[in-house]
């Protein structure tokens, strides 16, 4: 009499295992393509460097004059 209460048989949650596992893998893959295009895309793009020190010394001197 209980038996309509059982929500699926063992076969039934293993096939929504397995479908949940793959959906997992799809997601995690796609996160891994995601960042390793954004890191390929960086590489592309035009380095940043960082501005000497000898700028910031006459930006400094500069200022200091005006205030």
């Amino acid at each position: 009499m209980a038996d309509f209460l059982k929500a699926g048989s063992e076969d039934e949650w293993a096939v929504v295992v397995e479908v949940l596992q793959g959906v997992a893998k799809a997601a995690l893959i796609c996160c891994l393509l995601w960042y390793s295009g954004q890191v390929f895309m960086r590489q592309l793009s035009a380095p940043v460097r960082p501005v000497s020190d000898v700028y910031w010394g006459f930006a400094l001197s500069g200022s200091e004059g005006n205030v």
